[in-house]
């Protein structure tokens, strides 16, 4: 559903399961270890990079904005695509991969962009694509995003997106939902909390179903052409679970499952089904250091009948592994993080079975010398079945020369590995790297009521793992590409439960030396904003984001062409109807705005999803 979901963020079907989950439970408290910020706080990445250095994300969404988006194939995306330096291509229909640039990289997918839930990791293991609509948005207490350059905790990849969940509310209770909205879609949903003693756990189910985009016009080049029979339906049960042992210990089960199919056309469809477990246990030792284990594994069975690529049919994936951490809390002001991680890729498909191992493992150091200034570092050691290891150093420096100032910069390397599917074509590929800084300012303002922050960054990608047209092979491209941009970002308390976030990138990705922008490249311009009201009663989100014109390549197979400019606005609407009823109504591409993001592939038009959610306590 490819960037389809967020550039339409299009919010086809913007709010229904979202909010019966999100009605259970309580935003969980944000260890010392991950405070960031958002629109519900715009003062606490600010307070957090003084605190906490390289670990801090670069963007945290958190559940009191999240709650705004009700729930569609659109959810985890929409509030990722409004602001700084994140981008979606869309194909314009649901459920397939999503294409996710962060700061101009990756272009062709997101093989680049690790994607976890509580630490485990949602990228295929195949390409190390990612389908956002997996993510059950409604068990979701924050958003984290980490931009290149990284700290070294992270390693095989150049971004990171980290969706935390909460804890099951510890009361017993129950929310349904239903919705109706346009393209016919249908969706409802069912969740219990229950538990004794120190056992609790949330449960659900969840259904949508929807005609697409059928009969849709498509956009030029092919304007005398319309989408055949393209159908979508899902159902996706989850539980989440957790587990008390002592005052100190915590075991916690996240189980994800769907089912799901997707007609193409008449004679064109895609099968799915995927089931990902992750255990996570956490110790605290005394006050100063925590100890947190993940073990995780995914299957995904996928068939696929495309036209396009007729050579592509059965696939059973499967990515198993763990992560470790361990946080210390030294004297003098010094923190220190170690850990490690594993990974085992399976791809099962009619031309053989294949495997692909990586590790990593890493250090980290927050030192505070002064109350002005925090010095951070880290090194982290990466390997894999396709190269020699590779070590990978960052460090950071956060300066507070005045009173709600901050001045930052960053510098990194990190390694990508090749996929399984690419390695899989030829064993000699080695991995990437990508180097790099970013650096900037954030000031908070009025009594930290306002958060403004600037970032410039610039990237370079060797080696880029890319597809060799003329040999059908992959290859690591000789010619780097360069990412450089500029980042303005502003968040508001404007009244009590009014809240507002605005947010501009400027960003071009070339190859080096070359003049014209790379294939599938982000916009050169690209901006966000949004108004949020979160009140007893009533709640609401207005939003819009800007999506500048762009030439290059767009389209599969495609030449050279421009992509329009584009301006899509998206509302939200819930009012408290009282004895525990929820009416909403999202409506997405509020001026049924014609538009794409990819040539042919047009993006949603106006659509409207109306429904209920009941919360009995």
């Amino acid at each position: 559903m490819g960037i389809d979901r967020i550039a339409g963020l299009l919010t086809l079907t913007s709010g229904v399961l979202a909010a019966p989950l999100w009605a259970v439970g309580h935003a969980q408290s944000v260890p010392a270890s991950s405070v960031s910020t958002s629109a519900e706080d715009p003062a606490t990445r600010a307070q957090a990079e003084n605190e906490l250095g390289l670990g801090t994300p670069d963007l945290v969404i958190d559940r009191a904005e999240l709650s705004t988006y009700g729930t569609s194939f659109y959810e985890a995306e929409e509030p990722l695509a409004l602001r700084a330096g994140i981008t979606f291509h869309a194909t314009g229909d649901q459920a397939s991969e999503d294409w996710v640039l962060v700061r101009g990289l990756p272009r062709d997918s997101s093989r680049n962009v690790l994607v976890l839930i509580d630490g485990m990791p949602i990228n295929n293991a195949a390409y190390e694509g990612v389908e956002l609509h997996d993510v059950p948005l409604s068990l979701v207490s924050r958003v984290e995003v980490y931009k290149p350059p990284l700290p070294a905790r992270f390693g095989g990849y150049h971004a990171v997106i980290n969706f935390v969940t909460r804890d099951p509310n510890r009361a017993h209770g129950v929310t349904a939902g239903v919705a109706i909205g346009s393209f016919n879609t249908q969706r409802g949903d069912i969740a219990g909390t229950s538990g004794v003693g120190q056992l609790w756990s949330t449960a659900g189910v969840s259904f949508l179903s929807s005609d697409n985009l059928s009969g849709v016009l498509r956009t030029p080049p092919v304007d005398n052409l319309r989408y055949e029979d393209r159908s979508y339906w899902d159902v996706a049960p989850t539980l989440l679970a957790t587990y008390r042992l002592g005052p100190s210990t915590r075991l916690r089960l996240l189980s994800l499952f769907s089912r799901g199919r997707k007609a193409f056309s008449d004679d064109e469809y895609r099968n799915r089904w995927f089931w990902n477990t992750n255990l996570q246990v956490e110790h605290r030792l005394g006050e100063t250091t925590t100890l947190r284990v993940n073990a995780f594994r995914g299957m995904e069975h996928y068939f696929l009948r495309l036209l396009m690529h007729p050579e592509v049919s059965r696939q059973d994936r499967v990515k198993q592994g763990g992560r470790a951490t361990a946080e210390i809390r030294l004297p003098f002001h010094q923190a220190l993080t170690l850990g490690g991680d594993f990974t085992r890729n399976e791809l099962d498909e009619p031309g053989g079975v294949h495997a692909f191992h990586t590790f990593g493992a890493f250090v980290e150091d927050r030192f505070a010398p002064f109350p002005w200034l925090v010095l951070a570092g880290g090194i982290r050691l990466d390997g894999s079945d396709a190269d020699s290891a590779e070590v990978n150093p960052s460090a950071e420096v956060i300066v507070t020369p005045w009173t709600g100032g901050s001045v930052f910069g960053r510098w990194s390397r990190t390694s990508r590995w090749p996929a399984l599917g690419e390695a899989a074509v030829d064993h000699r590929l080695g991995g990437e790297v990508l180097r790099g800084f970013a650096a900037g300012i954030s000031q908070r303002l009025w009594d930290d009521r306002l958060a403004l922050r600037t970032t410039a960054f610039s990237l370079r990608l060797e080696g880029e793992v890319a597809i060799d047209m003329n040999h059908a092979t992959y290859i690591n491209d000789p010619v780097d590409s360069v990412s450089r941009g500029l980042e303005l970002e502003a968040s508001a308390h404007v009244t009590r439960g009014l809240k507002a976030f605005a947010s501009y990138s400027l960003n071009q990705v070339r190859r080096d030396g070359d003049t014209e922008s790379i294939a599938y490249g982000p916009p050169p311009h690209a901006a966000g904003a949004g108004v949020f009201y979160l009140g007893e009663q009533y709640s609401g989100r207005l939003s819009a984001r800007y999506i500048g014109s762009k030439r290059g390549v767009y389209r599969h197979m495609g030449e050279a062409t421009t992509v329009a400019d584009s301006l899509v606005v998206d509302l939200y609407a819930a009012r408290d109807i009282g004895t525990g009823l929820l009416a909403f109504v999202n409506v997405g591409n509020l001026f049924n705005l014609r538009y794409e993001t990819f040539q042919g592939r047009p993006m949603f038009p106006r659509t409207v999803l109306a429904g209920l959610e009941l919360r009995a306590p």
